[in-house]
């Protein structure tokens, strides 16, 4: 629900596709970073991370108008339970978790 620390979010998902990287089939999210007024878009395959970029804009309406960061996920045989570990971990956030 807070921006999020770049570095360290960067070095839990590292982790996450170092450890489970043959289990992750894709991440994608629209993220809010602490000191950077625009959302960064975030886009994982396996163990690779593809370059951030920036939106020229938060979108103004829902369901991202309130500016929180939102990942999904699309996984096998990966427990949610390990991603918010690894991940709050290195944040010092625990992330809500939707379906």
């Amino acid at each position: 629900d807070e921006p999020l620390d770049w570095f360290g979010f960067s070095d839990g998902l590292a982790l996450l596709l170092q450890v489970y990287g043959g289990r992750i089939l894709r991440i994608k999210g629209l993220l809010d970073v602490a000191g950077d007024p625009l959302p960064r878009v975030l886009q994982c395959v396996q163990h690779s991370v593809y370059p951030s970029s920036s939106l020229p804009a938060w979108p103004d309406s829902a369901p991202c108008d309130d500016r929180r960061s939102r990942l999904v996920f699309i996984v096998r045989d990966l427990p949610r339970d390990e991603v918010i570990s690894i991940l709050g971990s290195f944040t010092g956030q625990v992330p809500s978790v939707g379906a």
